[in-house]
């Protein structure tokens, strides 16, 4: 059969096909996907700035604490010097003690030559006196000579005994200072010693335990912040998932727009075209039709494939396989991108919505890609052509002959 002659489109139809070509606007929901997803942009950023002040207080607390560590040695040094200090404050008094006591014996020796020489005067007194006194009368003599003996043995053992006690107070003076010292030195050395200690051990305590506390808070801030930063990523993916499928049900409500547009149109309009391979094939050899279809067409809209466009979405009428039910997606998707031209008529108000299971069992049946072939070569409704199409291309996608 010769192809029918293609006629030149009006300015009105132009100016359809040219504005078709314009990107609709955007629905509310992507409007508001949008705003959700720069909102999340933002709530990351500051996540992250959050990371960074983090690191930062993290990076000082470490100079902190290099800097209390140096301040712990230099406080152990102090008091290392000012344990050397009282150790040789120690052995300085003793030191002075030993240079006391030599000081001491040296006076001794001095006292005990002293009392010598005193002791050789009274001797060479005493042998004057005797020999004075051998001149006297000797009984006189003996006599003082006796009382004088006695006196001066008395003095000297009074002498002796007040050296002798002397001696004693200041040795026991100075053992009993240099014991006291001693003590005190010790005590001092080992209360400074104790309060060393302690004040290293509560510091060492006190900054391991603020370092901890600081760590473990900036453990449990990094792993919520980066459980956020997951919940964000998988929100992310999630939103652009919904936009690709918004994309597709847009581009698929377009699409159907078109093919509505092309049904409704009458036996003036163009022929198909954009046909799939297996279906040209069929009509060039002759196994289908499409004369009668496109009589059948109405007289308005783009021309496009609907055998070619493979609809996504299940839509169809009363069938004689009993294919019945409302198409509620296909009018929302219509009236939710614009297209009130593509909307059915009160006369197109019988359509119902087809079952894609019972579509897919009737493209494995001979029966039913007859049937789909019988209604779109008799010129179906606005909306039972593109169902029948479907299934005759599903047919022809998955082998079953046609004829």
């Amino acid at each position: 059969m010769a192809p029918k002659k293609k006629r030149v489109p009006s300015a009105g139809r132009r100016s359809a096909v040219a504005g078709e070509g314009a990107e609709p606007p955007l629905s509310e929901r992507a409007q508001y996907l949008q705003r959700e997803y720069k909102l999340l942009s933002e709530q990351l950023d500051a996540c992250e700035q959050r990371v960074d002040q983090m690191l930062q207080e993290n990076a000082f607390l470490d100079r902190e604490a290099l800097r209390l560590r140096e301040e712990n040695r230099l406080y152990a040094s102090y008091v290392s010097a000012r344990a050397q200090r009282c150790a040789n404050a120690i052995v300085r008094l003793d030191e002075q003690n030993r240079v006391d006591l030599t000081l001491i014996h040296w006076q001794r020796e001095e006292l005990a030559s002293l009392y010598r020489g005193r002791e050789d005067g009274v001797r060479a007194q005493l042998l004057e006196t005797e020999a004075r006194a051998a001149r006297m009368a000797q009984q006189e003599l003996q006599l003082e000579q006796l009382a004088r003996i006695r006196a001066l043995e008395r003095e000297l053992l009074h002498m002796r005994v007040e050296h002798t006690q002397l001696l004693h107070r200041v040795k026991r003076r100075f053992l009993e200072d240099k014991a006291a010292f001693e003590r005190e030195a010790r005590q001092r050395v080992q209360s400074l010693a104790r309060r060393a200690e302690r004040e290293a051990a509560r510091a060492l305590v006190a900054h391991m335990q603020a370092i901890k506390a600081d760590n473990g808070r900036l453990r449990q801030e990094m792993v919520r912040l980066l459980r956020r930063a997951q919940l964000l990523q998988a929100t992310r993916r999630q939103l652009l998932e919904q936009r690709d499928q918004l994309r597709r049900e847009h581009e698929d409500t377009r699409d159907l727009a078109r093919v509505h547009g092309w049904l409704r149109r009458g036996p003036e309009g163009p022929p198909f075209l954009g046909l799939p391979e297996p279906v040209s094939g069929l009509m060039e050899r002759g196994c289908l039709d499409p004369v009668p279809a496109l009589q059948a067409r109405r007289s308005s809209g783009p021309v496009i494939d609907p055998v070619a466009f493979g609809l996504r979405g299940p839509i169809a009428g009363p069938f004689e396989d009993g294919f019945t039910g409302p198409i509620p997606g296909a009018i929302a998707r219509a009236e939710e991108v614009g297209h009130t031209s593509v909307l059915p008529t009160k006369a197109d108000s019988l359509v119902a919505e087809m079952d894609i299971a019972s579509m897919d069992r009737a493209c494995n049946s001979r029966k039913g890609v007859q049937q789909a072939r019988e209604k779109l070569a008799c010129g179906m409704s606005w909306l039972r052509a593109p169902a029948w199409g479907q299934l005759l291309r599903r047919a022809i996608g998955r082998g079953v002959p046609l004829l």
